[in-house]
């Protein structure tokens, strides 16, 4: 009876180097995949918000307010929290599907209560360790850093309603993707408070302006500084929403003034697209 041959030391190594081969072509296809489905459901995430934006509107007759610089960390019920200073991600809990988080009277039990569509998921999935549910999407607050000239106003400045967009709703941001230091989640100064009480102010928490022109992710660690532009964990766009609930994913070398234009109350003449760059 004939002994099975085994393979020679040549045949091993081509063996070998067809399977390097082949595995070099499946990771950048596997790699692709994934980021192709992590901005999928980041553009979801971006629609339910615009969904929840435009409900509250239908509701109240205007945007909701984006929170004051001190927020009263105490306040027990959504009206003293509204009066209090809670950010615009909090306002928006009911409106997607979040009412009895909404309606906690445990402060510390909403700051902590996890809200998915609030999560990049190119960036992270899971819980922080600190506790504190997180925010990867930031309100357009601005196209100046120095006034509200966004859609999204601070508590105590009156809201906009729809039709002060006299550009019209298509090419006006209203939310889009947040720059952040991917060395310090949780700890830099735009990411160390919760979604509900993170406060508007200097350090860019809640909104960001298009005075500083969008860009991927850094990480760098021990900067813990706010970065004040939008932005995203995505590879080569970031994600933005607009007035009238649509989403575009848009390159990160979009025209500053194109940006800037869409970030205005009066809109871009034309919506910026994943072309404009």
């Amino acid at each position: 009876m004939a002994r099975a041959r085994g393979f020679s030391f040549l045949e091993a190594v081509v063996a070998a180097a067809l399977v390097l081969v082949v595995l070099g072509l499946l990771i950048p296809a596997v790699t692709k995949v994934r980021a192709a489905a992590a901005r999928a459901r980041c553009v979801s995430h971006l629609k339910q918000l615009g969904t929840g934006l435009l409900a509250y509107h239908d509701t109240r007759g205007h945007f909701p307010a984006g929170g004051s610089a001190a927020p009263d960390l105490a306040a027990a019920t959504p009206t003293a929290r509204l009066a209090g200073g809670w950010s615009w991600a909090y306002v928006l809990l009911p409106h997607l599907g979040h009412d009895r988080l909404y309606r906690d009277a445990d402060p510390e039990a909403v700051r902590r209560g996890a809200v998915d569509v609030y999560l990049c998921p190119a960036r992270r999935t899971a819980a922080d360790p600190s506790g504190l549910a997180k925010l990867d999407y930031a309100a357009n607050g601005a196209a100046d850093p120095e006034r509200p000239t966004g859609v999204i106003a601070p508590t105590g400045v009156p809201p906009l309603r729809l039709s002060d967009l006299a550009g019209g709703t298509g090419g006006v941001v209203v939310f889009a993707g947040k720059r952040l230091n991917l060395a310090a989640l949780g700890t830099s100064r735009d990411d160390d408070d919760s979604f509900a009480t993170a406060g508007w102010g200097a350090d860019y928490e809640v909104y960001r302006t298009a005075a500083v022109p969008p860009a991927p992710d850094v990480t760098e660690p021990g900067n813990l500084e706010p970065r004040a532009g939008f932005g995203s964990s995505h590879p080569g766009v970031f994600c933005a929403g607009f007035a009238d609930g649509s989403v575009r994913p848009l390159r990160y070398t979009i025209d500053p003034d194109v940006w800037e234009r869409a970030c205005l109350r009066s809109g871009a003449p034309t919506p910026p697209s994943p072309n404009d760059n």
